[in-house]
């Protein structure tokens, strides 16, 4: 849709997850229909937001699928990107904490994961997820620091008001309630 266009290298990398999958259907009388359809407008340019957003959603995908080098690159060009909100830095950076510990680079999850803090202290899932690379840690002060961590995130959990601040600040152009809980976004409940 508009702001929304995509180039057909991306396109076909999308499409590919679905073993180029397709069906088409039209109604009756469709090349009349076509043909009578004014031409569309040229695209806007996307403005920073929307840009995040793209880039988050295919540094998921690509994540998750295990292509975590690409994944890393979408998400460091959202983080590049001058003017993007809040919600969409936290969520670029989460994100990147999640594939940097999935490629085992624990120190540099561990430092992201803080940025993504930094953004959102609201957010109970970095807390989780920060509490978890300390308990893996072999540092001295790992497990008095995932001991911090877990206790901030359950203490977060449950506070109305932290939750608000959350629902508030992150973006609603993606689901965020369908991020399975083993890429970092809690309990799957």
């Amino acid at each position: 849709g508009p702001a929304y266009e995509i180039g057909y290298e991306d396109f076909d990398r999308m499409w590919a997850a679905t073993d180029r999958w397709f069906s088409v259907l039209h109604p009756e009388g469709y090349a009349e229909l076509l043909a009578a359809r004014p031409a569309a407008p040229a695209y806007r340019e996307r403005a920073p937001n929307e840009q995040a957003v793209a880039h988050f959603v295919l540094g998921y995908a690509l994540s998750s699928v295990g292509r975590l080098e690409e994944g890393k690159g979408e998400l460091e060009e959202g983080l590049a990107l001058t003017g993007i909100g809040r919600g969409y830095q936290h969520l670029l950076l989460f994100e990147l904490a999640l594939n940097q510990a999935g490629s085992n680079h624990q120190d540099e999850a561990i430092a992201t994961a803080r940025r993504a803090i930094e953004v959102l202290p609201e957010n109970p899932g970095p807390w989780a997820f920060l509490a978890d690379l300390y308990g893996r840690s072999s540092a001295p002060d790992g497990p008095s620091k995932a001991e911090e961590a877990e206790a901030r995130a359950k203490q977060l959990s449950t506070d109305g008001k932290a939750w608000r601040t959350v629902v508030e600040v992150l973006p609603r152009d993606v689901w965020l309630a369908d991020l399975n809980p083993f890429r970092g976004w809690g309990d799957g409940r």
